[in-house]
C-alpha cells in the first residue's frame, strides 16, 4: 500500500488516480498523434533537390558566356539560401557537384553539364542528368537552338526547365513552349521592343536598315523587330542583310545597307561585332549613319573603343539600349550582386589577362557583373523560392506557384507572366562613357552610364501560346435541399468554381465523414443539422463551405417539398497554400485536436477535484 505522511491512500482516491492515469495516457497519445501527423506531413518535403545546369563549357565560341551564367547562378543560390560557400564556384566550373544548404536544413545539389553548344550533345547530357543523376530541375544554356532542344527533353520527362541566358523569342512561344518552360532572363522580342521604342519615340527615326546574324538568334530578333515596328505607322525597313556568324568581311553587306539611305543602322549580333564596326569605319559609315544597338558586354565595347586602330574613342558618349550591361540596373540587389563578386574575387574576364591591348588586360582584373550574371542570379532566386513554397516539388503546384510570381532581382522587379512563363522586367538607356572613379575595378574603361529606365509597358512582348495558366482561385458551395421529413435521404453536391481538377471533397454531417463531390445522406431524426464540405484541387488549393438542413417530423410538413436547390452557404476561397501549411499539415485540424486534448485534461482535473471532496 502506498503511504503519504504516515496515512494510507484511500481506495476511492486510488481508483480516481487510476482513472486519471488512463485519461492522461489518452491525452498524451493524442498529442503524440499530432506530433506524428505533423512529422509525416513535413517528411513529404524533398530533402535533397538536384539541379542540372547546362552551359557550353567547351563550345568553340562564346563559352565565356556560360562561365558568367554559372558564376551568377552560384551567387544567386548563395543569396537565396543564405549559405555562402565561395568554394562551390570552382566545383561547378569543374563540372563537379556543389551543395547549398537551405535554412530548413534541406540541401540543393547543383552540377554543370557541358552541352558543347551542340544540340545532340545537349540532349544526351540532359538524359544523363535526368535518368542517371536523377535531376529534379533543369536550368541554363546560352545557345538558343540548344535551349530549344533541352525544352523538348523537359517536356518529355515532365521537368521544370529555367532557360538562362538563351534569348530566342521562340523558346517561350508555340510550338517550343510547354508548361514546364520558364525564362527569368529576357527574350530578344523585349530587346526589339526596347530598341524600337528608343529609336522611334525618343530619336524619331523612320527608315531602318539591319545587319543581322544568320542563325536562330538573328532570325528570332528580326521577326521581333518587324513586329515591334508594326506598332509605329510610317516606319519601314529599307534594308535587311543576313551575314553568317563566321563572317570576317562585312563590307559587301554594309555597302548594300549604305545604298538604301537609312536613318539608322541596327546591328543584330551576339558576341564580338568589332569587325562590323571596323568595316563601317573603313567605309566612312561610322558616325555618318547613326547606330542603333544594344550595349552588350564590357569586352566587346572596350575592344572596339580602345583596341582597334583608328577606332579609339569611337563609342564614347554614344547612347544605347541595354538590359543587363554593367551598372545599368538601379535595383539595390544589383549592388548586392556586385558586392558579392568583389567579396568572392570573381573575375569574369580572367581569360583576358596578359592581352596585348592594355584596356583588355586591365579588364581581366575587374570583379564586376556583366550580361549574364543578373539573369542567372535571378533564376536561382526563383528556383529557391519555388523549393521553399512547394517542398515536395509537385510539378503542378510548382508551376501554379511560379505563374505570376514577382520578385525583386538584380534586373529590377521581375514577374513571370502566366501565359507563356516569360519574365517581364525593365530595360535601360545608357551613355557609353569612361569610368573616372579611381576606386572602381573598371577605372579608365568604357562602361554604361545610366540615363533613363524604359517604361515597363513598352517592353511587354506578344503572347504567342495557346496555354491556359493554372487558376489561382478555388471556391465551393453546397447544392441540396433546405428541408426534409424524417426519415429523409438528401442528395448533396459540391458546386465547384475555379481550381484544377481532379477534386477531392470530404463532407462532415452528424460527426461522420463522407468522401466525394456528390453524396447521399439519410437523416433519421428531426432537428437542424450542420453540413460542411472541404475540397482540395490537384495543385493544393483548398475551399470549404457550410450549410444547414431542417429535418422535421412527418406531420410538420403540409406543403409538398420543393425540388433541390442551392443552399445558402459560406464558401471560402483560398490561394496556393503557404509553405508552413504544406510542411506542417492541416493547421486547422491540428488546432482542433490540440484544443480537444486540452479540454480532456481540464475535464480530468475537474473530475479529480469533484471526487476528492
Amino acid at each position: 500500500m502506498l503511504r503519504s505522511g504516515g496515512k494510507g491512500l484511500g481506495r476511492g482516491k486510488a481508483r480516481t488516480l487510476g482513472k486519471l492515469s488512463v485519461y492522461v495516457v489518452i491525452a498524451v497519445m493524442m498529442l503524440a498523434t499530432i506530433s506524428i501527423a505533423t512529422q509525416a506531413s513535413a517528411d513529404t518535403s524533398k530533402q535533397i533537390i538536384k539541379i542540372a545546369f547546362f552551359q557550353p563549357r567547351t563550345a568553340p565560341a562564346l563559352n565565356f558566356y556560360g562561365t558568367w551564367a554559372i558564376q551568377g547562378f552560384h551567387l544567386g543560390l548563395e543569396y537565396a539560401t543564405g549559405d555562402r560557400k565561395p568554394e562551390n564556384l570552382k566545383l561547378l566550373l569543374d563540372l563537379k557537384e556543389a551543395t547549398y544548404t537551405m535554412q530548413d536544413g534541406r540541401k540543393i545539389v547543383v552540377k554543370v553539364f557541358d552541352t558543347r553548344g551542340n544540340t545532340d550533345a545537349a540532349i544526351a547530357k540532359a538524359k544523363e542528368a535526368i535518368e542517371e543523376w536523377r535531376a529534379d530541375i533543369l536550368a541554363g544554356e546560352s545557345f538558343s537552338s540548344v535551349a530549344a532542344a533541352l525544352a523538348s527533353i523537359a517536356k518529355q520527362y515532365g521537368k521544370l526547365y529555367f532557360v538562362v541566358p538563351a534569348a530566342a523569342a521562340s523558346i517561350t512561344q508555340d510550338p517550343v513552349f510547354s508548361k514546364y518552360i520558364f525564362r527569368v532572363a529576357r527574350s530578344v522580342e523585349q530587346d526589339a521592343l526596347a530598341m524600337t521604342y528608343y529609336m522611334v519615340e525618343i530619336q524619331g527615326y523612320k527608315r531602318f536598315a539591319f545587319l543581322a546574324a544568320d542563325y536562330e538568334f538573328g532570325w528570332s530578333f528580326m521577326e521581333s523587330i518587324q513586329a515591334a515596328l508594326s506598332r509605329y505607322p510610317g516606319t519601314r525597313i529599307v534594308s535587311l542583310e543576313w551575314a553568317p556568324l563566321t563572317t570576317t568581311d562585312f563590307k559587301p553587306y554594309l555597302l548594300r545597307v549604305n545604298g538604301s539611305r537609312p536613318d539608322v543602322i541596327g546591328i543584330i549580333w551576339a558576341g564580338d561585332f568589332s569587325l562590323i564596326i571596323k568595316d563601317m569605319a573603313a567605309l566612312n559609315m561610322l558616325g555618318r549613319i547613326p547606330l542603333a544597338s544594344i550595349m552588350i558586354d564590357l569586352y566587346t565595347t572596350n575592344y572596339i573603343n580602345f583596341c582597334i586602330p583608328g577606332m579609339e574613342g569611337s563609342l564614347e558618349n554614344l547612347s544605347a539600349v541595354t538590359y543587363d550591361a554593367y551598372r545599368a540596373s538601379q535595383s539595390p540587389l544589383y549592388k548586392t550582386l556586385e558586392k558579392m563578386m568583389k567579396e568572392e574575387n570573381i573575375y569574369p574576364y580572367d581569360f583576358l589577362k596578359g592581352h596585348a591591348c592594355k584596356a583588355l588586360d586591365r579588364l581581366s582584373s575587374a570583379r564586376v557583373p556583366d550580361l549574364w550574371h543578373p539573369p542567372a542570379f535571378a533564376t536561382a532566386q526563383f528556383i529557391v523560392e519555388t523549393i521553399k513554397a512547394v517542398p515536395d516539388l509537385n510539378i503542378d503546384r510548382a508551376i501554379a506557384f511560379l505563374e505570376g510570381l514577382t520578385m525583386e532581382t538584380p534586373m529590377g522587379a521581375t514577374t513571370i507572366r502566366p501565359n507563356d512563363h516569360q519574365a517581364l522586367r525593365p530595360y535601360y538607356v545608357v551613355r557609353m562613357t569612361v569610368d573616372k572613379d579611381p576606386n572602381s575595378d573598371t577605372y579608365g574603361l568604357i562602361i554604361g552610364e545610366y540615363i533613363i529606365t524604359i517604361p515597363f509597358e513598352k517592353v511587354v512582348p506578344r503572347v504567342l501560346t495557346t496555354y491556359k495558366p493554372y487558376p489561382k482561385t478555388f471556391s465551393v458551395s453546397i447544392k441540396g435541399p433546405l428541408i426534409g421529413r424524417a426519415p429523409y435521404t438528401a442528395d448533396l453536391s459540391a458546386s465547384i468554381e475555379g481550381g484544377t481538377p481532379p477534386y477531392t471533397c470530404e463532407w462532415s454531417i452528424e460527426g461522420r465523414s463522407i468522401n466525394g463531390t456528390s453524396i447521399t445522406y439519410t437523416f433519421t431524426r428531426p432537428g437542424l443539422f450542420n453540413i460542411s464540405v472541404r475540397c482540395l484541387d490537384s495543385i493544393g488549393l483548398k475551399a470549404e463551405a457550410f450549410s444547414q438542413i431542417a429535418i422535421v417530423r412527418p406531420e410538420e410538413i403540409t406543403q409538398p417539398q420543393t425540388p433541390a436547390q442551392v443552399q445558402p452557404t459560406s464558401p471560402r476561397t483560398t490561394q496556393i497554400p503557404e509553405t508552413r501549411t504544406q510542411q506542417g499539415g492541416d493547421i486547422t485540424t491540428i488546432a482542433v485536436v490540440i484544443v480537444m486534448a486540452i479540454a480532456i485534461i481540464v475535464l480530468i482535473v475537474l473530475m479529480l477535484r469533484r471526487r476528492s471532496r
